[in-house]
């Protein structure tokens, strides 16, 4: 991954990190290479305006977090992508 300051990403912004620079930008090869759906993916990445017209971020869960793991392809570190 490229040398972003990531102790200040979100998991959004890390997750947008790997589909851009191993997946070259392609969310729908990133949910095929993942077994994500493609608009659970897309959900995360786009934050959505909650009730009080603030932007919330949806967090992936815990499910989708394995997965992106756990997928030979991306080959990066749980603590990275969790915390940073």
């Amino acid at each position: 991954m490229k040398t972003k300051d990531c102790a200040k990403t979100t998991v959004s912004e890390r997750i947008r990190l790997i589909i851009d620079e191993k997946f070259e930008k392609s969310i729908t090869d990133f949910a095929k290479a993942t077994g994500i759906n493609r608009t659970t993916v897309s959900n995360i990445l786009h934050p959505k305006l909650n009730k009080e017209g603030e932007m919330k971020e949806v967090a992936p869960t815990l499910e989708t977090m394995q997965r992106i793991i756990e997928c030979r392809e991306i080959n990066i570190d749980a603590d990275w992508l969790m915390t940073g």
